[in-house]
C-alpha cells in the first residue's frame, strides 16, 4: 500500500511540474505537447476534485445559473391584485343577492324576456355594424396568414373540390373554422366573381393560383364573416373600381352596386347570375342563382334553369340560419314559395360547414327515415376524412332538411306531437305549485290549442290522402302533390313549432357529438361498404348524393 501511494504522489508531482512548465513558457519558446494520459487507468482522486473545482470557478466567473429570492414587491403586487379581485367578487355576490328577490318575485318573467330580447337586439346591432369588430375580424385573418407563412391553403378546415358546371367552374374556399367563400370562374374569358370574400387574402391567393382575374364581388349579407373583407380585397388588388354587389337593405360594407330581386349580373359570355331576395337571417339577405349555359329566360326569373345557388346563411345544408332580423313567416315563404321552382338537381353552396350537426338534429326528429340516415352516414364518412360537405343539392335539402320537410303531412304531424310532448315536460314556474293555471289566459296554452287544431286538420287530411291512395292503387310519391301542405299560415305555425323543438333539443342534447344510435347506424353502414370489397366504393358513396 505504501509503495503504491508513493508512486501516486510521484506521478502527481510530475504532473504538477509539467503543468507549471507549460504555463510558464516564455513567448517565442518552443512549446511541448502535454504528456499523454494512459487511458487504461482512471484519473486519480486529486485530478477529479481539481477538475470539478475548475468547472465551479468557471461557472461563477460567467455569472450564470445564479438563483435569487422572489422580489417581494412582485409578491405584494400579486396579493393586492387577489385582494381587489376578491372584493369585486364579494360586491358582485352582494348585488346578486340583493337583486335576486326582485328578479324572482317583483318583476314578471314576461318583462325579463322583453328586456332580454331588446338587450340582444342592441348587442346584435353592435355586432353587425361595428367597425371595431370588423377590424378585429380582419386582424385575426391577417394573423392567421402570418402564421401560415403566406400559404393561403396551409391551414384549412376542409378539403374541397372544384365543381365543373355547364356555365362556370365553382371553387370553394374554406377559411376560419367553418366559413366558405366561392370563386365563380368563366372558363372562356378567364374572369371570376367571388362570393363573400371575408378572407380577402385567401380569395385573392386562390384566384392568382388558378390564373383568373377577379371582376366583381358578390355579397349575400352584411355580417362581418361574409362582408368584412370587401374593402380589404379591393385594397389588395389596388383596384378601387372593383364592383361590389349587395342588397340596399343590408348596407354591406364597401357595396357599390345595390341590386333587387330579379336583377341579373353577367360575367363573361356564359355566366348569368340572378338575384333572389330571401329576408330572414337579415332583412337584405340575397342569394345568387347561377343559370345553365344558354338559358334564355334569365331576366324573367325562370328558376327552372338554375344549376347552382349561393345562398349564404339562408340554407345551411340540413338547416337554416338564425332568425336575426326575420320571423318564421319569412323563413317559410323563402323555402316553400320563393324557391319552390328551383329544380332538385340544383347545387346548394352555403356559407358554413354545419351539415353534420344539422343532420343529427334531423335524425333526432325522424330516426326511422332511411334517406336522412343515409345522408348522415355519408356526411360523417366525408367529415372523418376532412372532406367538405359543399355543395349539397336541393333534393337532399327537400328530403332531409327539417325546415323543408314540414310540408309533408305525416312529418308535420309527428313534429306537432313532439312539440306538445316537450311543452308538457317543460319546467313550470315555482309558484305554479300554489297558483293554478288559467288555460284560457296563458299565452302558450292558446298556442298549443291552435297547434292542436292544426294537428287534427293534418291528421284528417293525411287519413283522407291514404284512403284515396289505397283506392287509386297506390300512386307514387312524386305524382301525389296533395301529400304536401300548401297553406302559408300552416307552414308558418309549423316553422315556429320546429324552432321551439330545435331550441329545446339543444338544451337536452349536444348535436355536435354523435349519439349511440348514430354510431350503431354508422358502423352498420361501414360494414356494408366493406362487404362490397371495392376500395373505390367509399369514394363513390361520398359523392353519390
Amino acid at each position: 500500500m505504501s509503495e503504491a501511494l508513493e508512486k501516486d504522489i510521484e506521478m502527481g508531482d510530475k504532473n504538477s511540474i509539467s503543468m507549471m512548465t507549460t504555463t510558464t513558457t516564455k513567448p517565442g519558446a518552443p512549446t511541448h505537447p502535454p504528456p499523454s494520459r494512459d487511458t487504461n487507468f482512471p484519473p486519480s482522486a486529486a485530478n477529479k476534485s481539481k477538475s470539478r473545482l475548475e468547472r465551479t470557478d468557471t461557472t461563477h466567473m460567467n455569472m450564470t445559473h445564479i438563483k435569487y429570492e422572489k422580489n417581494p414587491f412582485i409578491t405584494w403586487k400579486a396579493m393586492v391584485f387577489n385582494l381587489i379581485s376578491s372584493l369585486f367578487g364579494v360586491m358582485f355576490l352582494a348585488i346578486t343577492c340583493a337583486a335576486y328577490p326582485i328578479y324572482a318575485f317583483a318583476i314578471p318573467r314576461q318583462v325579463w324576456a322583453f328586456l332580454g330580447e331588446k338587450g340582444f337586439g342592441i348587442i346584435y346591432y353592435i355586432f353587425a355594424n361595428s367597425s371595431i369588430l370588423r377590424y378585429i375580424h380582419l386582424r385575426s385573418i391577417a394573423k392567421k396568414h402570418e402564421n401560415d407563412n403566406g400559404d393561403v391553403l396551409r391551414s384549412i378546415h376542409s378539403f374541397t373540390q372544384t365543381e365543373m358546371l355547364s356555365s362556370a367552374a365553382v371553387i370553394p374556399i374554406p377559411f376560419l373554422s367553418d366559413n366558405y367563400s366561392y370563386l365563380i370562374v368563366d372558363r372562356q374569358s378567364k374572369t371570376a366573381a367571388v362570393v363573400d370574400p371575408s378572407d380577402p387574402i385567401s380569395a385573392l391567393g386562390v384566384a392568382q393560383r388558378v390564373g383568373v382575374e377577379l371582376k366583381m364581388i358578390l355579397c349575400t349579407h352584411k355580417h362581418h364573416d361574409h362582408a368584412g373583407g370587401n374593402v380589404r380585397l379591393k385594397e389588395l388588388m389596388k383596384n378601387e373600381n372593383l364592383p361590389v354587389y349587395a342588397h340596399k337593405m343590408d348596407n354591406c360594407h364597401g357595396a357599390t352596386h345595390f341590386v333587387e330581386h330579379g336583377d341579373v349580373i353577367r360575367l363573361g359570355e356564359d355566366v348569368a347570375l340572378s338575384v333572389i331576395h330571401l329576408p330572414c337571417h337579415t332583412k337584405g339577405h340575397i342569394a345568387f342563382a347561377l343559370h345553365k349555359k344558354g338559358s334564355k329566360n334569365v331576366e324573367s326569373s325562370d328558376e327552372s334553369t338554375v344549376e347552382a345557388l349561393f345562398c349564404g346563411d339562408v340554407i345551411l345544408n340540413g338547416g337554416v340560419g338564425a332568425f336575426f332580423e326575420g320571423r318564421a313567416k319569412e323563413c317559410a315563404s323563402n323555402l316553400h314559395k320563393t324557391l319552390q321552382n328551383v329544380p332538385d338537381s340544383c347545387l346548394i353552396f352555403s356559407g358554413h360547414e354545419y351539415m353534420t350537426m344539422n343532420l343529427r338534429f334531423a335524425a333526432y326528429l325522424d330516426d326511422d327515415d332511411d334517406f336522412t340516415r343515409l345522408v348522415l352516414n355519408t356526411i360523417v364518412l366525408a367529415r372523418n376524412r376532412s372532406l367538405a360537405t359543399q355543395p349539397s343539392s336541393m333534393k337532399v335539402e327537400r328530403f332531409a332538411n327539417p325546415f323543408f320537410r314540414i310540408r309533408e303531412r305525416a312529418y308535420a304531424g309527428r313534429l306537432l306531437l313532439l312539440r306538445q310532448k316537450l311543452q308538457r315536460e317543460a319546467k313550470r314556474p315555482w309558484w305554479r305549485r300554489y297558483v293554478p293555471e288559467n288555460r284560457n289566459r296563458i299565452g302558450y296554452y292558446k298556442e298549443l290549442k291552435s297547434e292542436s287544431i292544426l294537428l287534427d286538420k293534418i291528421q284528417r287530411e293525411e287519413n283522407a290522402y291514404n284512403n284515396n291512395n289505397d283506392n287509386a292503387g297506390g300512386m307514387g310519391h312524386a305524382q301525389t302533390p296533395s301529400k304536401f301542405i300548401e297553406d302559408e299560415d300552416d307552414l308558418t305555425m309549423l316553422t315556429e313549432a320546429l324552432k321551439y323543438v330545435l331550441t329545446s333539443g339543444r338544451n337536452e342534447y349536444d348535436f355536435s357529438e354523435p349519439t349511440d344510435s348514430e354510431n350503431r347506424h354508422f358502423n352498420n353502414f361501414m360494414n356494408a361498404l366493406k362487404a362490397e370489397n371495392d376500395p373505390k366504393s367509399m369514394n363513390r358513396r361520398v359523392h353519390q348524393l
